[in-house]
């Protein structure tokens, strides 16, 4: 061990042998924090940090485990620094994630989309398919790095296989993409699901905790019941910007073309428009659910 983790300006103790990783562009994509467990291993939790970031930790100490909360590219971002370290994935994380054109396939919903995806996206940023993993971890399961432990927590709302993290005793509660941003929840793949999502939102800030993190703010020390509200309730946000939408008829493609999520400023047109026919019509799907529009010869207006 070369001096301690916390000689870097990036790490920041948040109980024993815990530590909140500061990721660059203060976690904004293509990059997320990341947890760091100095126990009996060294393990960290997510590799969106990038790979300057990862070898001045494995300066200090050499990290034993890699664990992915899920298969988002900004959480495998410069996982091959690590590549020969015991990598552990969820149970849920499908073989695609092993293929970065099947992965592109599975985030897009089809392969030509997905294949944009893997060149511009993936291209650009550098993302590398996972390999096979060393283990899985599943829900509820207790990952033991003694003295500090993990109890995995799966929330498929946002991906199938995206997990957050309790640590008993030091009572930090790692949320991973329940993240608190002013965006609000993200579902814009074609598995993500808004009602599943607002559960997961539910269970998680039923947690007490001392410490609650997320892979793209900093963390909240003490009661985060009002960040919980706060992203609960932009879920009522996001569904009324699709409804007001809705006061004169508009197909979805139109809704896709006024860009209420991104308002045009992602950096790639093709995957914008992709994201927001995911975002947009998933509320259609509820706001049709509820009664609050109708379609009509292919296109969605208000009716109360």
């Amino acid at each position: 061990m070369a001096g301690a983790f916390t000689d870097l300006p990036f790490v920041h103790p948040l109980a024993p042998g815990v530590y909140h990783v500061r990721s660059p562009e203060k976690g904004r994509f293509p990059h997320c924090h990341s947890l760091l467990i100095d126990a009996a291993q060294a393990v960290l939790i997510d590799s969106g940090i990038g790979q300057e970031r990862i070898r001045a930790l494995d300066r200090v100490r050499r990290i034993d485990v890699l664990i992915i909360s899920h298969s988002h590219p900004d959480h495998i971002l410069a996982w091959t620094a690590l590549a020969d370290r015991h990598l552990l994935l969820p149970a849920e994380t499908p073989d695609a994630a092993f293929d970065i054109l099947a992965l592109g396939t599975r985030f897009t919903g089809n392969p030509e989309d997905g294949a944009h995806w893997a060149q511009r996206i993936g291209g650009q940023h550098r993302i590398a398919a996972l390999r096979p993993p060393d283990g899985r971890f599943g829900p509820g399961q207790i990952l033991d790095f003694s003295p500090v432990q993990l109890r995995a927590l799966r929330a498929p709302g946002h991906l199938a296989d995206h997990y957050g993290f309790f640590i008993p005793g030091a009572e930090v509660l790692w949320t991973t993409d329940i993240d608190f941003t002013g965006f609000g929840p993200w579902y814009g793949n074609p598995e993500a699901d808004i009602d599943v999502f607002a559960e997961d939102i539910r269970r998680f800030a039923a947690i007490s905790a001392r410490v609650t993190c997320s892979s793209h703010k900093p963390p909240v020390f003490g009661d985060a019941a009002d960040a919980f509200r706060a992203y609960q309730r932009a879920l009522a946000r996001q569904r009324r910007q699709v409804w007001e939408l809705c006061e004169r008829p508009r197909t979805l493609e139109e809704l896709v073309d006024l860009s209420p999520f991104y308002r045009h400023r992602f950096p790639d047109r093709r995957t914008q428009q992709g994201f927001e026919r995911q975002l947009i019509g998933k509320n259609l799907a509820l706001l049709l659910r509820d009664g609050k529009i109708a379609e009509r010869g292919g296109r969605f207006v208000q009716v109360c």
